[in-house]
């Protein structure tokens, strides 16, 4: 039996020197790999390690896939040193279901090859139950959220925090904010595949092969595309909204509706484009606040921008001029954690430029491209040094 070895190292604690906790780490992982190898004889070929963050959960699991294409070139089985909480990763779960070959929406499982995994701390999981495993925890998380939105919708100033759902919000709202932003810079690429009549499956071939990235890195699967189309449709909507409907600030949901005139258009939809209207301008609006602050932000390293560094440096602040919601000192840890997501923003469309800079934009697109070229001098990202010129 050939085995192609993998283990992930989790994420260093904050007194420990990297040197010191990767050398200990990767001795523990590669002693469970040779108990395994004593007790049950093979060739243990290649060993891939994977150096674990905080940010995992969106990273592009880079050795994985060169594990599992070493697996599949060498006909070998990955031998995976601690499967533990992995599973309830998605981005791992569709590398692994690929590799096994029981995910139906894969697109590169090699004819007549179907690879095989075996995980040295949970010996029971297998190429044939691995499937059931994921869908069991995801089951368990879409049920825990619902239950979560639930006691959400029944909070009450006797019952919790009646503000709950918002705090959530707020804290999500880099993260939303960035998805928002890649949504609606993709939108020419998808149109342009629409316009070739390509199915979903094709357009996933085609972003990979042409090299555009996943919004947080790595390759794309369908079911990752698929949910990036539900947000883009939204984009789409918002923006048709505001261009037919240039007073639909005046109007209710149901006024909008009536004159649109078009089934499609109802009350609750409509509301759902008013608010990702609202979230573009949002958006649009805090960039804009971003730049401002490139006399205080410019060159600083993203973890030393915290809410003391924003209370120590708010007079300045203030002098710039920033809108009085961002002055409360109150919310300057929401106001830090909005900055990061902003000056980490550029990254997320690095790869879509070359296509973008020949491409006739929209303006919220223009001008949040724009944005972004201005915010990547402020926030010295070195290695996304093209210049915007449109």
């Amino acid at each position: 039996m050939q085995y192609v070895g993998y283990f992930v190292l989790p994420p260093k604690r904050a007194n420990q020197t990297r040197f010191m906790f990767s050398d200990q780490a990767m001795l523990h992982h590669r002693k469970i790999l040779d108990t395994y190898l004593q007790n049950h004889p093979g060739q243990l070929l290649e060993v891939f390690m994977e150096v674990g963050d905080k940010k995992r959960q969106r990273a592009r699991w880079a050795q994985l896939e060169k594990a599992i294409d070493s697996c599949r070139e060498k006909q070998a089985v990955l031998l995976i040193s601690q499967l533990g909480s992995l599973p309830t990763n998605f981005a791992f779960t569709e590398h692994i279901l690929n590799f096994i070959g029981k995910n139906v929406q894969s697109l590169d499982i090699p004819s007549g090859f179907q690879g095989d995994i075996i995980c040295c701390d949970q010996i029971f999981v297998s190429r044939n139950n691995f499937c059931d495993i994921v869908e069991h925890i995801r089951a368990q998380r879409k049920n825990h959220g619902e239950l979560i939105k639930a006691g959400l919708s029944r909070t009450s100033l006797k019952s919790g925090n009646p503000r709950a759902a918002e705090l959530i919000v707020r804290v999500n709202r880099p993260k939303i904010d960035s998805a928002i932003v890649f949504s609606l810079l993709l939108q020419p690429i998808i149109a342009d595949y629409r316009t070739a009549e390509f199915s979903q499956r094709k357009m996933v071939e085609a972003l990979n092969a042409n090299g555009f990235t996943a919004p947080e890195g790595g390759k794309w699967v369908l079911s990752q595309f698929q949910k990036v189309l539900e947000r883009l449709k939204l984009n789409e909507s918002a923006l048709l909204l505001k261009e037919k409907v240039p007073n639909y600030k005046d109007l209710s949901a149901t006024e909008i509706c009536e004159q649109l005139k078009d089934p499609l258009w109802t009350p609750e939809f409509v509301a759902k484009a008013l608010i990702r209207v609202q979230e573009i301008q949002e958006i649009i609006h805090f960039n804009a606040c971003v730049i401002n602050l490139e006399p205080l932000l410019k060159n600083i390293p993203l973890e030393d921008i915290t809410a003391d560094f924003l209370e120590e440096n708010l007079p300045r602040m203030q002098a710039i001029y920033i809108p009085k919601e961002y002055q409360n000192q109150t919310k300057l840890e929401d106001f830090a954690g909005r900055i990061k997501g902003a000056l980490e923003s550029p990254k997320s469309i690095k790869a879509l430029l070359p296509f973008l800079e020949k491409t006739n934009l929209g303006t919220e697109q223009r001008e949040l491209l724009n944005q972004l070229s201005q915010i990547t001098r402020l926030s010295s990202l070195r290695e996304f040094d093209r210049m915007l010129s449109l």
